[in-house]
């Protein structure tokens, strides 16, 4: 039986990923673990396939794209910048799509692999990520979240720093009790964002009211749910629900139970769309930087492609308050 790439990876104690990258020369790696490769590759008497790394070091120019989806909901302006500096670069976009499931996710991956990609953006879906080390011999730059064990480039909007900034502003206005309807904290930003707001909280001498945090599912069912709950409780005076879908069914639950916007309760929205400015009163807001996220991302991929050398690092993106009637 010939000896495979899987035997070199077993016995050196690495990653397929890692030994592709040894014989390929295609990122760094560690020089001792470089010598544990090359002594397996010795001691199992491997002998790469010149064909197959013809082939995968052939250009295809096909670059892949994972996102949730795409609705209404989905901020599909992120795709324009990213498809913009790929095509002046001869690169063609392929998009597939997640649902947010790490099974899809996993499915459209080893999809793109057969088209040969050449690198791969996504937005990462709630799950493990270690399954990449096997499959991606390719540069990977999440997008708008961070994955859980797998390193790569990350490019996120400041999310922490906006959320802290327009909580503070709310504070600032005269409101302590403040509701948050959080996403899924499986989801790297909805963690970053409930941290944003216990920094404002702390820093103004507020304590935190568990029952003004409502962890919603950062759906669209989630934010009507959980505003709900706030109002039954009686005591927010502003609320702030934590992503677009949210927001939107916030403000429903909001209307249909006749409260007036801000005198009753504060509005600080987050996602601007333009829709947020012909609500009744306009909605302050936080304008997530989705053009600005893809074009940087994409930027930032094909640099690796070129060179993919140097350590992994996040990107943060200001985010803009928008400041409107709702507070």
């Amino acid at each position: 039986m010939s000896v495979t790439i899987k035997d070199v990876a077993k016995l050196a104690g690495v990653s397929i990923t890692t030994v592709s990258h040894v014989i390929n020369e295609t990122r760094f790696v560690a020089e001792d673990t470089k010598q544990k490769v090359y002594r397996a590759i010795k001691e199992l008497g491997y002998v790469t396939n010149s064909n197959a790394r013809g082939l995968r070091s052939n250009v295809s120019h096909r670059i892949g794209l994972l996102v949730p989806e795409v609705s209404e909901y989905f901020p599909v302006d992120i795709i324009e910048p990213i498809e913009n500096v790929l095509l002046k670069e001869g690169y063609q976009l392929i998009l597939g799509y997640t649902h947010d499931r790490i099974d899809l996710e996993r499915r459209q991956i080893e999809n793109f692999n057969y088209q040969q990609i050449d690198g791969l953006l996504m937005f990462p879906a709630i799950g493990d990520h270690s399954y990449m080390k096997e499959i991606c011999d390719y540069p990977v730059v999440f997008l708008d979240r961070k994955a859980k064990n797998y390193e790569a480039d990350c490019v996120l909007a400041d999310d922490e720093d906006a959320v802290y900034r327009g909580i503070s502003m709310l504070i600032e206005a005269g409101h302590k009790s403040i509701g948050i309807i959080t996403g899924n904290q499986e989801i790297s930003t909805s963690q970053v964002r409930y941290r944003g707001y216990e920094k404002a909280l702390q820093e103004h001498n507020i304590t935190i009211d568990p029952s003004l945090v409502k962890m919603g599912n950062s759906k669209y069912s989630g934010g009507y749910e959980k505003a709900q709950e706030l109002l039954d409780d009686g005591k927010m005076t502003a609320l702030f629900p934590a992503n677009i879908m949210m927001t939107i069914s916030a403000l429903k639950c909001l209307s249909y139970n006749n409260i007036r916007i801000p005198d009753d309760v504060a509005v600080l929205g987050f996602g601007d769309c333009p829709w947020a400015e012909l609500t009744s009163p306009p909605l302050s807001t936080m304008r997530h930087p989705n053009q600005e996220i893809g074009k940087k991302a994409a930027e930032i991929l094909l640099g690796r492609i070129k060179e993919n050398t140097g350590e992994f690092q996040d990107y943060l993106i200001p985010v803009e308050i928008i400041k409107r009637k709702t507070f």
